[in-house]
């Protein structure tokens, strides 16, 4: 940590971290106890409706392209 205090934000992780300095309040020995202040959490991927939509739509056409190439 810098001793002018600074935000900075770790992402290099799932769960942001973010931690603040203030020099003045360190400087007389005191400190913050921030193990209570960091959530967790689990990401959930959620395709969107246009990605399902131009999925069948492939998948459709690969199908139909099948079919024609079967009957010829």
């Amino acid at each position: 940590m810098s001793p002018e205090g600074y935000l900075s934000e770790h992402l290099l992780s799932v769960v942001q971290k973010t931690q603040l300095v203030f020099p003045i309040l360190l400087s007389t020995g005191l400190e913050w106890d921030t193990s209570s202040l960091q959530t967790a959490g689990v990401i959930q991927v959620i395709p969107e409706p246009s990605t399902a939509l131009l999925l069948g739509l492939g998948l459709t056409g690969l199908s139909w392209k099948g079919r024609r190439s079967l009957r010829s």
